[in-house]
């Protein structure tokens, strides 16, 4: 009665499939899992890709012990170390920044390329605009304000 979803793709280099598993929608601005009815809502499978896109950008590297795989698995973005830091030019923040975003992504086993960054400061806020290419074929157009101080 209901569509299913596929949250389920081949690996194209070993023909195994990988499967997203389950992910909460989660409001980021009120910082709280969305529930209706008592009940966590589900992310369909392209909410499930910006949601962890969302927590790459919103987490500042080395400090969650909980999504390091090891040692030298580093997780999370570095920008938050430059805030208020007046050493550093602005395109040498900006040029880590999406090496970082790129290198974070590409990790997520159903995106396969990110181009096509721009950056816009506002104040505080950091604008960040790009586009992800996912291993189905699909490009997710991402729109995200970072609030930062540089």
């Amino acid at each position: 009665m209901f569509p299913k979803i596929n949250n389920t793709i081949v690996n194209t280099q070993d023909d195994n499939p990988i499967n997203l598993g389950k992910c909460f929608k989660f409001d980021f601005e009120k910082g709280s899992h969305i529930i209706v009815d008592g009940k966590f809502v589900e992310c369909n499978f392209e909410e499930n890709i910006k949601h962890f896109i969302q927590v790459v950008l919103r987490t500042k590297k080395d400090i969650f012990r909980v999504y390091t795989v090891d040692d030298e698995e580093d997780f999370g973005l570095s920008i938050y170390n430059y805030i208020g830091n007046k050493v550093y030019h602005k395109g040498f923040i900006l040029s880590e920044t999406k090496r970082e975003i790129t290198e974070q992504l590409l990790n997520h086993p159903f995106i396969k390329d990110v181009d096509n960054f721009a950056f816009d400061f506002e104040n505080t806020l950091l604008t960040i605009n790009f586009n992800c290419y996912l291993e189905n074929n699909e490009t997710l157009n991402i729109n995200e304000v970072v609030n930062i101080e540089l």
